[in-house]
């Protein structure tokens, strides 16, 4: 009976409070992180707001801007072209918690709750360590079936995606330590970022 009443307490809670989310455009990637999101909050009973910057870095820091003079109550956020941490100093002035996912700021140095008191934290993979892993199982595989040497095209992104840079230079890292020379190439998508 008690955690019946207090799920239902939290629920109607969560129902006054709006959070935004900020994605850099529509495509398949970002299309269903957003459909997640939604699902998650009607689960629980949030209201969010999810923002497209249509691929510009500008638009974003502008509708963080907007939705924190509309008294919004979360923001989530990405590092998105190097703004991060303006996204945080509005955080900071408006006093409104933000999270940070799916890529970490560009200065890892810089940490939550003491150098941002409203930032509280980040979800996100670790970019580089993917990259490396990724290295790591295409030479085991090319060992396994006795190929000497090969070459690698790692097709991404856009080119200013911070995740898929630390991806490349993960994968990267792993080739230059070989003794033999494999062929790396770099193709970035240059449209949507699909």
């Amino acid at each position: 009976m008690y955690l019946f009443i207090l799920a239902c307490h939290c629920t109607v809670a969560l129902a006054e409070y709006q959070a935004a989310i900020f994605v850099p455009r529509n495509n398949p990637f970002w299309d269903k992180l957003s459909a997640f999101a939604h699902a998650a909050a009607d689960d629980i009973g949030l209201q969010i707001e999810i923002y497209n910057a249509e691929n510009s870095p500008q638009q974003m820091l502008e509708q963080v801007r907007q939705a924190a003079a509309n008294k919004v109550d979360a923001i989530l956020f990405l590092e998105y072209a190097g703004i991060g941490k303006s996204i945080l100093k509005v955080a900071e002035q408006h006093k409104i918690p933000a999270l940070l996912f799916n890529t970490s700021l560009d200065d890892e140095s810089v940490l939550p709750r003491v150098d941002y008191q409203y930032w509280i934290g980040g979800v996100f993979p670790d970019d580089r360590n993917a990259g490396r892993r990724l290295g790591t199982q295409l030479l085991k595989a090319a060992k396994k079936q006795g190929v000497k040497t090969f070459k690698i095209l790692a097709y991404s992104g856009l080119a200013n995606e911070r995740s898929q840079n630390r991806r490349f230079q993960g994968l990267k890292s792993i080739v230059n330590t070989l003794p033999r020379a494999i062929g790396l190439k770099f193709i970035d998508n240059k449209i949507n970022g699909l």
